[in-house]
């Protein structure tokens, strides 16, 4: 659809977005549902040991999703450790993520400087709770690809020589 105005009305923009959903939607609906295979349960375990660590290093954004502000949770070092390790666990080996984190605020950003709706792409911000079980699991998947060597191997060539 191509927009030959300056200005583009709400409805259009809306449209884009919508186009682009149904587009994803349309190209995982035939996907199988997911099986889980029996795992190693020490592998999946969060400790409050990881959690401290991962508030200590995380950035102090937060998201309007979430309900407690993000310096507030990373200065509870004592506390929520413990809390947020349970609630990663029970995810983690239920295989089932809390309905109240599956919710993101989408943003829209201009990625090129035409005013045209399909210019925008969308920005999401997820609860800082969502962030830490995305980045608990990215961890974990990379952990069990590396040890049982499904990463793809790094091929250093030789650099061209300088004339």
């Amino acid at each position: 659809m191509a927009y030959t105005t300056e200005y583009f009305t709400s409805e259009q923009f809306s449209q884009v977005f919508k186009g682009k959903v149904n587009k994803i939607c349309s190209a995982t609906a035939r996907a199988p549902k997911p099986t889980f295979a029996s795992r190693c349960e020490s592998q999946l375990v969060m400790t409050s040991d990881e959690v401290r660590r991962l508030l200590s290093h995380a950035p102090s954004k937060q998201c309007s999703l979430d309900p407690v502000p993000t310096w507030l949770l990373k200065a509870l070092t004592y506390t929520v450790p413990d809390v947020i390790a349970r609630l990663i666990n029970a995810s983690l080996q239920s295989g089932i993520f809390l309905s109240s984190q599956q919710h993101t605020l989408v943003k829209p950003v201009l990625k090129r400087q035409q005013m045209d709706p399909s210019n925008y792409r969308p920005i999401s911000n997820l609860s800082f709770l969502s962030k830490l079980l995305e980045r608990t699991v990215a961890c974990r998947l990379t952990e069990y690809f590396e040890y049982n060597n499904l990463m793809p191997v790094k091929i250093y060539l030789p650099s061209p020589p300088f004339n």
